[in-house]
């Protein structure tokens, strides 16, 4: 290999990194500006790529290094990196030191440097023109074929909502771009880079309030389905197909090929490989790669619920207008520590939502049928910067598809797991009847929001009863995460009279201190009320601790049955033994103390669960993915069965008004009574949490969940 910047460069790392994904990873590792780079298919055009801008930046030597430390054995690489190095070695001319050397160097990278700003400000201008131009065309065309008495019509709130919440974002935004240029002006010396970058802040200061009002239009080809950004990893938006939030699975790369597909208008392609994702039992050829046909008569992953509901929309002849739901989760990047527990949540709540789509479609063959979007917003929970800004664009998504999609009317919102507050308030604004699986404060009362988890007052409620019996008792919350604080505050106030508590104390960061701490005391019970990765931490270290001795009684927050998400090792899962948590669904009805016409209904669903999840039972590994449906799958299906059995019960159809719809779905949520798989769901006047909802205590007994105990509220 005389010449490192030959195509056999290319086809070496294109053979070692399969995919845009891991290609990407290593271009953000050294530094690379991703914004300029085009990662896609073929692998040997998404190299050539990073490796042109990897020369530009000066980062040759950089990326193969980085390459080595995936494959430190690869002869070829270790080749390249050292043809590398002896051509830096030869130029610029011998004679020159090592300093000048570095100094050339430096002037070349500022060199390049000013070159992309140039680019970039040519390309803005160009790009600002043609924003301007079609903006006002837009505009003049619309007021050219509104009626007369439209314009002078007053609009509606919801339209109304679209555009303060897109004033809002371009505050905030203009905002932001006024502190950063403060700082970087303080950065530039020379006159030239400063006026630079005073164009450059301009520019972008007018895309920033012109591309978003472009899109505010009374009639428009977007309806407010996709990524608001693709280049965001959290994947942050509203799909329904064409788009996906689940990657970190064996799925990923298939459904991200339907989604592919389904963008370039060949849903046959499409259909094809979210069957080969989570159906299996594929029918027709795969033109592009003949040997995949017998890989693909299997499904990848059956437990996937996202490709399922995909599928479902868009590849089973719907016939719209339908009758359309969005299921907002919250799935975040791999890396997070409580990736397992929250993107497992989301699944889970994917899953509950499907058995009900799939159980009205097949009940309702004659339409209309059930459409099912999914939305991913950046949790309130998460220390991220601006969840709060990615919310509102969410919500002015769900707004825009409701305003302008005439084919899915959007008449209910279900999910909204733990850390959706913005969203909620959002959408509650603009009057959407929106129902929870998160528990809810009972004092929170906003009239087009509900749940089907238990109030967290009935919960804390709970644990203080427990504690009641105790003499000595010790107390640890998380004050930087929202639930923490909110179930805390509620526990100061009911325990005052009830429990002897030790000074309820926030604990740091140092947990591994605080479990040696708690492990040599005498305390009866101790409340560990944190996030689950914080709260299996402490528990594994206490037990570590505790060795021989008495392991102490633990109680955790409700979402501490997360943990069933996550694999743990044998002796970390012995760790979570005598811990005690409330629960608000359970899969085994036989250890429910209910009447047996409620157990045959729950049976029937968990069946369905298991027969859509494992059909064949085939499937090994965790069971609450497949066999047993998880709290989050239970509550999710009651979520979405309450507003369906809303909708059967009122006198609307798909051709009523959506805001008359809207309301008579929450009037008739709010006042009448619902029986659901987790138990009686019913709410009164100024609460949107459940009144008396049933609720227990479980264990986690030899490396299980087991042994319900202690039951309340009406099932």
């Amino acid at each position: 290999m005389h010449n490192i910047d030959t195509p056999e460069i290319r086809r070496v790392l294109a053979k070692l990194y399969d995919g845009p994904d891991r290609a990407k990873l290593v271009a953000e590792d050294i530094g690379l500006q991703l914004a300029r780079i085009s990662f896609s298919y073929p692998m040997e055009i998404c190299w050539s790529n990073i490796w042109r801008e990897a020369k530009l930046q000066h980062q040759e030597l950089n990326l193969i290094d980085r390459a080595l430390v995936d494959y430190p054995k690869d002869e070829q690489l270790t080749l390249i990196r050292h043809q590398i190095i002896e051509q830096q070695e030869q130029s610029p001319p011998g004679g020159i030191t090592e300093a000048g050397r570095e100094k050339f160097r430096c002037y070349q990278r500022k060199v390049e440097e000013l070159k992309s700003i140039h680019n970039m400000l040519h390309n803005m201008l160009h790009e600002i023109e043609a924003q301007l131009s079609g903006l006002s065309a837009t505009m003049k065309l619309n007021i050219k074929e509104l009626p007369r008495w439209f314009i002078i019509q007053r609009p509606t709130p919801s339209e109304l909502r679209i555009i303060e919440i897109l004033w809002q974002q371009a505050r905030q935004r203009l905002h932001y771009l006024g502190n950063f240029a403060a700082k970087e002006m303080e950065a530039l010396e020379d006159w030239y880079r400063k006026a630079l970058a005073y164009r450059a802040i301009i520019v972008i200061c007018l895309i920033v309030i012109c591309i978003p009002l472009s899109f505010w239009r009374y009639s428009t080809i977007n309806t407010g389905v996709g990524l608001l950004s693709p280049d965001d990893p959290r994947h942050i938006g509203v799909c329904d197909g064409s788009c996906i939030f689940d990657r970190d699975r064996p799925t990923g790369k298939l459904k991200q090929k339907a989604a592919d597909y389904f963008q370039q208008k060949q849903d046959t392609f499409a259909c094809q490989y979210l069957r080969w994702a989570a159906l299996g039992a594929i029918t027709g050829p795969e033109t592009t790669n003949p040997v995949l046909n017998d890989a693909r008569s299997q499904a990848e992953d059956t437990t996937d619920a996202e490709a399922k509901i995909d599928y479902e929309n868009r590849c089973t002849e719907i016939q719209c207008p339908c009758i359309s739901f969005v299921v907002v989760v919250q799935f975040i990047d791999q890396h997070n520590p409580n990736a397992d527990y929250i993107n497992g949540m989301s699944r889970s709540i994917l899953q509950g939502a499907y058995l009900q789509q799939k159980k009205w479609n097949r009940s309702h063959s004659n339409g209309p049928k059930m459409y099912l979007f999914i939305a991913n917003v950046s949790p309130d929970t998460l220390q991220e910067q601006g969840p709060e800004l990615t919310q509102q664009e969410v919500a002015a998504q769900i707004l825009q598809i409701q305003q302008r999609d005439q084919d899915h009317i959007i008449v209910g919102v279900v999910g909204l797991p733990f850390g959706t507050n913005t969203l909620a308030d959002e959408l509650n604004n603009a009057q959407i009847p929106m129902v929870s699986t998160a528990p809810l404060v009972s004092s929170n009362s906003k009239p087009y929001l509900f749940s089907v988890a238990p109030s967290l007052d009935d919960e804390v409620n709970k644990v203080v009863n427990f504690c009641s019996k105790f003499p000595n008792i010790q107390y640890y919350y998380d004050q930087t995460d929202d639930y923490s604080r909110t179930f805390t505050g509620l526990f100061r106030d009911q325990s005052k009279h009830s429990c002897t508590i030790n000074p309820i104390l926030p604990y740091s960061e140092n947990i591994t201190s605080l479990a040696n701490q708690v492990a040599a005391s005498d305390s009866d019970v101790v409340i560990f009320i944190g996030p689950p990765e914080d709260t299996a931490n402490f528990l594994i270290q206490l037990r570590k601790k505790e060795k021989a001795q008495e392991p102490h009684t633990v109680l955790a927050g409700d979402n501490l049955y997360q943990w069933v998400y996550k694999y743990f090792k044998p002796d970390k899962r012995l760790a979570f033994d005598n811990v005690h948590f409330v629960a608000f669904a359970y899969p085994d009805p036989t250890h429910l103390p209910i009447d047996p016409h409620s157990q045959d209904t729950f049976t029937n669903m968990l069946h369905d669960f298991n027969n859509t999840f494992d059909p064949g039972d085939k499937r090994s590994g965790n069971i609450y993915t497949y066999h047993w449906a998880s709290s989050d799958a239970i509550l999710a299906y009651d979520a979405l069965s309450l507003l369906i059995n809303a909708q059967k019960n009122t006198t609307c159809t798909i051709l009523c008004d959506t805001s008359i719809w809207e309301e008579t779905l929450q009037h008739y949520v709010k006042f009448k009574p619902f029986k659901g798989v987790s138990g009686q769901i019913s709410f009164i006047s100024g609460s949107s949490a459940p009144n008396n909802k049933y609720l227990f205590f479980l264990t986690i007994d030899q490396e299980k969940n087991g042994n319900p105990q202690d039951f309340s509220g009406r099932y």
